[in-house]
């Protein structure tokens, strides 16, 4: 029998065509006081975390509530014992853990102190999800009701995209955007293209929802991903969906009907229903596609948005590194602040988002720490096929699809290693790739597979006590890197500071007209109402390219996008600002935007009657503040960048001699 055959005949009892290995895994559970616990235990923190859109609608009661979950599931992740859990591969949690300090401390070389610190719990927001599973899980069983709460959850978060279309935009919810004429909104999942990164992913994981409703549940999760105006959205689905097909290539009647009922469904309520046929064009538009709604995207085409994520974004992260004017920066990476606003606040932000999260890990925790990251990562993925050849188990197939989805999103976007929504898939990966309790609950399970291994890092404690017994290592190359680092440091540094960016920022001004206070009141009530469309006109990608052209600005979108602000900050005023290194560039495009603006509101803002109610006031030139010189000189870097190379150095040498003792005892004893 196939190995996807496997999964068919778990909502079932055994019938023909099933072996007895699928009979026991199809045969209901005893469901024990303790597997309820597992469950909502994993249930209370993978909700929290994942409700981090909250913080924008009440930030102290949620972080208050998020805080409390954290430390009572790290309180109990400390006190499980991990070595029947997880055996010798517990080491990579920690690993993991160290990254993210190393991005710490080359953030307080960098960045500002709190900076660091906002890094770095953005970093690790979503760890207790790991935590979560390796407490509460105690068999595959456990497993799998997780599963349900991961994709119950995200089902349940997707839906409130398209419920705005009914009751308006959330105000706690991020800002949304606009794509041709339609409105983008964000969703409980998070920022506009949480959802485009990892729907593929979460389809996939709806495979393995023992319910006879995983079909429907597959359709209503692919549903707000597709009304959502996102590329990556639609990608993830198409790919997800050749994947599901290739699982169940056996099932030829399924397959051909999927194939043929889907497009004609589709079909059906691209014709009857206006509002959605809109959106499909709207992104077909974005693909490139010409449609009547489509000729009025402006985004750059498909093709070209895939190399410049490859390319040209991931680029200017990278060639951001020379900015500190120091080389020991790509040993120990820049901190947190080269992910941008992503990782920090806008202040310590020091480049532009790479919209690649390999380049951004590299950026951020440099060669050291980028390095061990995606081996972690990689190494994952290739224990998941492993286990996969093993045991033939749809679990490793399917788990190991989604989180091969998930890397290759990363190339095309930053965030799923930090951003809940991905990060939770992640440590789901992690977690499957490493548990021995799942692997001891598979029916006939690969005895290779469960081989007690004794490992010298799983525990916090085993890392300190290496360290304390292979103190002469230790210190000896950490003493050896530091000089090295030093001397490296100090003959390549300059004094250069680092480019600081300068704000430019002009207003437009919306005068009432009114022969008394009546009619004043009026028009003073129409520009307020207007306020909200008027904002979204001048943000349009024809009003932003009229502005480029006109400026002479050669910044690329992603440039343009990073560096434009748009606020309301009275009830008839707008300011425009433009936020860059490139103060000239700056201003001449504040300047060209404010005069798109006025232009297309003008054009289309007003109607014919409503012209007389208001006088629009552009005000021009655009100011520029006066930057604050607080760049750290390259010179400056030396020190702290060589201390964090020889700490890092010494590490890594002590955890080296260990493992090559224990293996030359273990050779030596055989």
């Amino acid at each position: 029998m196939a190995a996807w055959d496997i999964i068919e005949c778990l909502p079932h009892p055994p019938a023909q065509g099933c072996s007895m290995t699928s009979a026991r895994v199809a045969a209901a559970p005893t469901v024990s006081g303790d597997s309820w616990r597992n469950a909502v235990g994993f249930a209370i923190v993978f909700v929290v975390v994942n409700l981090h859109t909250l913080r924008n609608w009440n930030q102290p009661i949620y972080l208050g509530i998020y805080g409390l979950v954290a430390l009572w599931v790290g309180w109990l992740y400390l006190r499980a014992p991990k070595a029947p859990r997880l055996a010798d591969r517990g080491a990579f949690f920690w690993i993991w853990v160290g990254v993210a300090l190393l991005g710490t401390a080359s953030s307080l070389a960098t960045i500002s102190a709190s900076g660091a610190a906002y890094g770095t719990l953005r970093f690790l927001f979503a760890l207790p999800v790991w935590c979560a599973l390796v407490v509460f899980t105690d068999s595959l069983n456990d497993l799998r009701r997780h599963l349900v709460t991961v994709v119950t959850f995200f089902l349940v978060a997707s839906w409130t995209l398209p419920l705005q279309f009914v009751i308006g935009p959330v105000s706690w919810f991020p800002a949304a955007s606009i794509r041709g004429d339609e409105v983008r909104y964000a969703s409980l999942v998070g920022s506009l293209t949480s959802i485009g990164v990892v729907v593929g992913c979460y389809l996939l994981l709806t495979l393995l929802v023992r319910s006879h409703w995983k079909w429907a549940l597959i359709g209503l999760i692919a549903v707000p991903a597709a009304l959502s105006l996102s590329k990556a959205a639609i990608a993830n689905i198409a790919i997800a969906s050749l994947i599901i097909l290739w699982f169940h290539r056996r099932h030829r009647a399924a397959v051909l009907g999927t194939l043929v009922g889907l497009p004609l469904v589709g079909g059906v309520v691209y014709m009857a229903v206006p509002a959605l046929a809109r959106r499909v064009e709207t992104v077909l538009g974005s693909f490139g596609v010409q449609t009547e709604v489509g000729s009025q995207n402006y985004d750059v085409s498909l093709g070209q948005s895939v190399l410049d994520r490859l390319t040209e974004l991931p680029g200017n992260t990278w060639a951001a590194m020379q900015n500190f004017g120091n080389p020991l920066v790509y040993l120990t990476g820049g901190g947190y602040g080269m992910g941008d606003t992503a990782l920090v606040t806008e202040s310590d932000a020091i480049t532009i988002m790479a919209h690649n999260q390999l380049i951004e890990s590299m950026a951020v925790f440099g060669l050291f720490g980028g390095t061990v990251q995606w081996a972690i990562l990689l190494l994952a993925a290739l224990l998941l096929y492993l286990a996969w050849r093993s045991t033939q188990h749809p679990l490793f197939a399917v788990v190991g699809a989604s989180f091969v989805l998930l890397l290759g999103n990363g190339l095309q976007a930053n965030g799923m290693l930090y951003q809940p929504s991905g990060a939770s898939l992640v440590y789901l990966s992690l977690f499957v790739a490493l548990s021995t309790k799942v692997r001891e609950s598979l029916p006939a399970p690969d005895a290779s597979l469960l081989k007690p291994r004794k490992g010298f890092a799983v525990e916090l404690k085993s890392f300190v006590d290496v360290i304390l017994r292979r103190w002469v290592t230790v210190l000896l190359t950490g003493l050896v890197a530091f000089g090295a680092a030093f001397g490296l440091g100090s003959m390549g540094a300059n004094q250069n500071t680092t480019a600081v960016p300068v704000k430019a920022y002009s207003r437009v001004v919306f005068l009432p007209h009114g022969a008394d206070s009546v009619a004043l009141s009026a028009s003073a009530d129409f520009i307020k109402g207007q306020m909200g469309y008027w904002t979204q006109l001048a943000q349009t990608q024809e009003v932003v390219a009229q502005a480029l052209k006109s400026s002479g600005t050669t910044w690329d979108k992603d440039r343009t996008d990073k560096a434009k602000k748009l606020e309301i900050v009275a009830d008839s005023v707008l300011e425009l600002s433009a936020t860059d290194i490139d103060r000239q560039g700056a201003e001449s495009f504040v300047n060209a935007w404010v005069k798109a603006t006025t232009d297309a509101i003008k054009a289309k803002g007003l109607q014919s009657n409503a012209a007389n109610l208001v006088t629009i006031e552009p005000i021009f030139p655009a100011t520029s503040d006066t930057p604050t010189p607080t760049a750290k000189a390259g010179r400056s870097l030396t020190l702290p960048l060589a201390v964090i190379v020889g700490l890092v150095t010494a590490v890594i040498g002590g955890l080296v001699h260990e493992a090559f003792s224990r293996r030359r005892i273990k050779r030596s004893a055989a």
